[in-house]
């Protein structure tokens, strides 16, 4: 890679790679679940069916949120047109 960088470019790029390292630091892989789930006594033959869910959970808190930028943007919208009929 023979980029050039400018200092602000550097202290940007040092910081994406500082917060991509703690990042890193703070997940656990899937090797360490299972120990924590053996040490709970917990079957981990359910991990994969509990990162599903969890997916969708997260999936669908994303889309209610989307759904409620939406439905706001269209009452403001709606709202505006009681006042100013075209």
């Amino acid at each position: 890679m023979n980029t050039r960088l400018t200092q602000e470019q550097l202290g940007e790029l040092v910081a994406e790679v500082e917060r991509l390292s703690d990042r890193r630091q703070a997940e656990l892989d899937r090797q360490q679940v299972e120990e924590i789930l053996q040490e709970l006594n917990l079957p981990t033959d359910l991990l994969d069916e509990a990162l599903v869910q969890l997916r969708r959970r997260e999936a669908l808190d994303v889309q209610q949120r989307r759904h409620r930028w939406i439905l706001g943007g269209v009452a403001v919208v709606a709202g505006d047109r009681r006042r100013c009929p075209i």
